[in-house]
């Protein structure tokens, strides 16, 4: 939501940037970047979509990706997605999408 990376501070100009104005104002000034999502009127549908949106985005993007500027990064998100929901009237949590678990040949012979 934020596009946010852990790796800003290192980045020269803006740690001097934040020393300059202050590191609460820098990242004051940052946050004014984030998505303004309505989740106080987000429908459960909607929440679910956007999710799965999010997970694809991210998906899509590391498939096409090597990692950024600060160096090669592994792809850490890929497959099929599984969606649960949790509901505070519901203990526990329900499936949404949910892949079916299976061996493959290999692990079948080495059981």
């Amino acid at each position: 939501i934020k596009g946010f990376d852990p790796r800003i501070g290192v980045i020269p100009s803006l740690r001097q940037l934040g020393q300059q104005v202050g590191e609460g104002t820098l990242k004051a000034e940052l946050d004014m970047l984030e998505y303004q999502i309505n989740w106080g009127a987000m429908t459960l549908h909607d929440a679910i979509k956007l999710a799965k949106l999010l997970i694809d985005t991210t998906a899509a993007m590391q498939s096409f990706s090597i990692g950024t500027g600060f160096g090669p990064d592994a792809p850490g998100v890929g497959g099929p997605v599984d969606i649960a929901v949790i509901l505070p009237e519901e203990k526990g949590f329900r499936w949404q999408q949910s892949k079916a678990l299976s061996l493959t040949a290999a692990e079948e012979v080495i059981q």
